[in-house]
């Protein structure tokens, strides 16, 4: 049977079994430290952003309501981030006899961990449809029917993401520690090569497929917001067509930064998902647990990719932050 990386596989080597924190090594320490960092910044910035797109204002289109929901479950894979890698410290640190209980926990908090990002990305998709939709229609734009739509598409993708992330709680499955019997590893593995393929399909779908329709929205955007202005500049008879494409190419470079810096950082989890348990050198170790932490970049930065960049949710966030700042100040 092939077996696949896991956050076991990564740390658990670097865990030594049986002793407390403080008897840990420095890699571990500086982990565990890393990773509340990211959780409390992280949870800061999605917590802001939940309160930011609950205001009726953020969500008078489809694209609030789904950005919404994206900081939702980014919240979410953080606690359960947190909560898996308190599921690895206990379990290596301490003999836990219950195996039946930590195979549930192995399963459902990988599961978790590979469902909400992936909800996210395509969500994200949805957002970047919203918008070149909506600049396209112009006027025609129906902002009902936007939102019945946004709610429907949640729905779809929750069912449909979750239905086909099922093979997630099939694959994982418990091992002995190699070094010491007693203690036991989170891992993947595939009873079948049909069953490798299909995870590994899956997994570049999901990192590709977001991006693709990011990618082509963001430029149907651009062309037809150029095409718009080059009509209402039609007395400018030196501008071509050629020439304002570029100039909303240049204003509108920062969502295709944006869209393909998302897609490098979400790189080392598809190639983790597809990689071996085998590590043969130290450093190599150390190179998939940074890309390990580094994928989940997006989830921590929730507040600077979507709110901060726009006026409107920015100016949303700057009024609810002076609604608590008021609410806090006494007469």
């Amino acid at each position: 049977q092939q077996q696949g990386l896991s956050l076991d596989a990564l740390v658990g080597i670097e865990l030594r079994t049986g002793k407390t924190l403080s008897e840990q090594s420095i890699l571990i320490k500086v982990t565990i430290t890393v990773l509340i960092f990211m959780i409390t910044f992280g949870s800061i910035g999605n917590i802001l952003c939940v309160m930011t797109f609950a205001q009726q204002k953020s969500r008078e289109i489809g694209c609030g309501y789904y950005l919404f929901v994206i900081s939702i479950y980014n919240q979410l894979t953080l606690v359960i981030l947190g909560l898996r890698f308190a599921y690895l410290l206990l379990t290596q640190t301490v003999v836990w006899n219950n195996k039946g209980r930590s195979l549930i926990l192995c399963k459902c908090l990988d599961y978790g961990l590979t469902l909400l990002p992936n909800l996210s990305d395509w969500l994200s998709a949805c957002v970047s449809v919203e918008r070149t939709l909506a600049a396209v229609r112009g006027a025609l734009f129906n902002k009902q029917v936007s939102i019945r739509t946004a709610k429907g598409l949640c729905v779809v993708l929750l069912i449909v993401l979750s239905a086909v992330t099922v093979p997630e709680i099939r694959t994982r499955q418990l091992i002995e520690d190699p070094r010491l019997g007693r203690y036991t590893w989170c891992v993947t593995k595939f009873s079948s090569e049909k069953l490798q393929a299909f995870k590994s399909f899956l997994s570049i779908a999901h990192l590709l497929g977001p991006f693709l329709i990011n990618l082509f929205s963001t430029s149907i955007l651009i062309v037809a917001i150029a095409r718009q202005k080059l009509t209402v500049r039609k007395r400018n008879v030196n501008q071509s067509f050629t020439a304002m494409l570029r100039e909303q190419t240049a204003h509108y470079k920062q969502l295709l930064i944006t869209h393909t810096v998302l897609l490098i950082l979400a790189l080392p989890r598809l190639i983790i998902s597809l990689g071996s348990l085998c590590i043969d050198t130290t450093w190599r170790n150390y190179v998939f647990l940074a890309g390990y932490f580094i994928s989940f970049m997006p989830i921590v930065t929730t507040l600077f990719i979507f709110v901060i960049p726009a006026p409107l949710y920015r100016d949303e966030l700057k009024q609810y932050l002076l609604c608590i700042r008021s609410v806090g100040i006494p007469n």
